[in-house]
């Protein structure tokens, strides 16, 4: 598997996009958190991750920390498994 760093939070923790396809068809971008050595997926695509981005800068919030936040919450399976 191919993986290309574009993103930095400049506090050492990237942002991470997987080059090819997985076994679904997505591109995943991931967050790799230096400090905890732990990484998350945080959207299933570029597009996905930069529209994320964008409502995150509309809504006059906070970069990269509260995308991060937000952007890890949302990756997460609902309840219901919706």
């Amino acid at each position: 598997m191919r993986w290309a760093p574009f993103a930095s939070n400049d506090e050492g923790d990237l942002y991470w996009l997987q080059c090819e396809p997985d076994e679904h068809g997505l591109t995943p971008v991931y967050f790799l958190n230096h400090e905890e050595a732990s990484y998350c997926i945080v959207a299933s695509d570029l597009w996905h991750f930069l529209w994320f981005m964008l409502q995150s800068v509309a809504a006059g919030k906070k970069l990269p920390l509260d995308v991060r936040t937000r952007l890890c919450a949302a990756a997460r399976p609902s309840p219901q498994g919706v």
